[in-house]
């Protein structure tokens, strides 16, 4: 049950949005339960719906990560350039662990996308500026960014995780698209997709918050930003993705919640950290989509949210919720 104050800040995101699908699921006790709000925050009838859920994407790519690691076929002190051989081999690479953790001094948005990108992306709401970048060009962009062997300060690169889809390619000889859609069948992700699926089920679209209908991103399949943001996924399955997540019987997934990096705010691979709270985190964002997963590792509750518009706090809004949750677990106790 959501608390009143909880209501109230759902209200006040939910203001003047028309069109708002605000979905909110708690898994707690390993119950799910879910709830959905319209416009000004009323209560609807709850319907499942599908999103876009953007960078929460990195922590699918994060879970085969940690596959490979308990299968010793790859190493966080690896270098890219072990497994990316077509890169000139004169010169130094980030090591994995880095570029897991933002840490690599790899570029942010604002320094690959292109200024014609830029403007084409605030023109049209069909272009989809991560979806330009083939294996060609991503190699460019490696190529271009001069590092050192070193931990950088921890800025956010779409791009460092990408590279990892290379990377687990180059591991299993298959297309990063067949590995993922493996790891969705084992753990029964059937109302999650691939960017470039068709959906199955009530997809939304966005909204810019003046009610300006953006529709939702369309991937290639040859695109190489996809590791980093381009499943489509509901409240629901991203609640059973957590479970399996804290799942103990997982062991493999370990170095995902465990810190990695050197410098910055607390990261496991692809995850953000609370150590003190065993919170772990990770948001999305889209053109006009918004999305948030939060598991408490300890307790074993997440809270996945899920909005069809571009602004609004929910990040704060779900870790209040995990908090209701371990206090009502406190309590029980």
């Amino acid at each position: 049950m959501l608390t009143e104050n909880e209501l109230i800040k759902i209200s006040e995101i939910c203001k003047d949005k028309s069109h708002i699908r605000f979905t909110i699921g708690t898994y707690h006790d390993g119950k799910i339960d879910r709830y959905l709000f319209g416009s000004d925050g009323i209560e609807l009838p709850f319907e499942k719906h599908v999103y876009e859920i953007g960078s929460i994407t990195k922590t699918f790519t994060s879970t085969l990560i940690a596959k490979a690691i308990a299968e010793k076929k790859l190493f966080l002190e690896d270098t890219l350039n072990h497994f990316l051989s077509d890169l000139p081999q004169d010169r130094v690479y980030p090591i994995i662990r880095r570029l897991v953790t933002h840490t690599a001094g790899y570029p942010t948005d604002d320094e690959w996308i292109r200024p014609e990108e830029l403007d084409l992306f605030e023109k049209d709401f069909a272009f989809n500026p991560y979806d330009t970048v083939d294996m060609e060009r991503l190699t460019e962009i490696i190529i271009s960014r001069i590092v050192e062997d070193k931990d950088y300060d921890m800025a956010y690169s779409n791009i460092g995780v990408s590279v990892m889809d290379s990377v687990l390619e180059s591991i299993y000889h298959k297309d990063y698209d067949i590995l993922l859609q493996e790891l969705l069948d084992e753990i029964g992700l059937s109302d999650t997709y691939l960017g470039d699926q068709k959906v199955n089920g009530n997809l939304l679209c966005g909204f810019t918050d003046d009610n300006v209908n953006t529709g939702h991103f369309y991937w290639k399949k040859a695109g190489k930003i996809k590791a980093a943001g381009y499943l489509f996924s509901t409240a629901d399955d991203l609640l059973k993705y957590a479970a399996y997540l804290m799942d103990e019987k997982n062991t493999y997934l370990k170095p995902c919640f465990t810190k990695q990096n050197c410098i910055g705010p607390d990261m496991g691979i692809c995850w953000q950290l609370k150590p003190d709270s065993g919170f772990a985190w990770h948001n999305g964002g889209t053109r006009s989509f918004h999305s948030f997963l939060c598991m408490d590792t300890i307790h074993k509750n997440a809270v996945s949210i899920l909005v069809n518009y571009e602004s609004g706090n929910i990040e704060q809004l779900g870790i209040d919720i995990l908090k209701c949750l371990k206090k009502d677990m406190d309590t029980v106790i």
